[in-house]
């Protein structure tokens, strides 16, 4: 799922190859930030990725599944998600 600045909230799901996958979120991290993959260094390869991944969203209800979430022009979210993972809490509500 990619959640962007966009005021529709459409929050749009798309599929990916496990390969792909596996390149934009690491095997911790359910979460990422665009913000962050851009500081990698193989970006190269991601732009072919990205390319495929725009062309194959699928219908929320015909998902089997969210795997992760790409969070696009949102990196002010990172301070809920430190650890780029979801465990029901934003980090800074756990506890309250």
């Amino acid at each position: 799922m990619v959640i962007d600045d966009g005021l529709d909230c459409r929050f749009p799901v798309y599929q990916v190859t496990d390969n792909d996958f596996s390149a934009i979120f690491s095997e911790k991290f359910e979460i990422e930030f665009i913000e962050d993959i851009l500081k990698r260094d193989d970006i190269s390869a991601l732009d072919e990725i990205f390319e495929r991944m725009w062309t194959q969203e699928i219908p929320k209800a015909k998902a089997q599944g969210i795997h992760g979430t790409l969070f696009y022009d949102e990196y002010d979210r990172k301070k809920y998600f430190p650890e780029k993972i979801w465990n029901g809490t934003p980090s800074d509500l756990r506890g309250k």
